[in-house]
């Protein structure tokens, strides 16, 4: 999952931004029914990563997770040097239902 910030930061800084809370609601319940699920926040940018560097990184991610998930590859050298072992993690908790999820 992806969410974007839209440039709006939130004055209490004790809080999460509203639409990230809208958005933890659902990884929640996709984490206590064990399915394989992350989320990204891109505080500054609006519908769609605009800036490059978010751009390749959110492509690459995708990418990445595509190819672990569907094709069951690993990049040699990943951006996120532990995104494959918690996705490892993620796949044995998915394939043990009865596990419960640590996110």
């Amino acid at each position: 999952m992806e969410e974007m910030g839209y440039g709006v930061l939130d004055k209490n800084e004790g809080t999460p931004p509203l639409n990230l809370i809208e958005n933890y609601e659902l990884l929640t319940g996709l984490n206590r029914l064990n399915c394989a699920v992350e989320l990204y926040y891109y505080p500054y940018e609006q519908h769609q990563p605009d800036h490059p560097k978010a751009r390749l990184e959110s492509l690459q991610r995708n990418l990445d997770w595509y190819c672990f998930w569907l094709l069951g590859s690993e990049r040699a050298k990943p951006d996120d040097e532990g995104q494959y072992s918690r996705w490892r993690l993620m796949r044995l908790q998915s394939d043990n239902p009865g596990t419960t999820s640590r996110r």
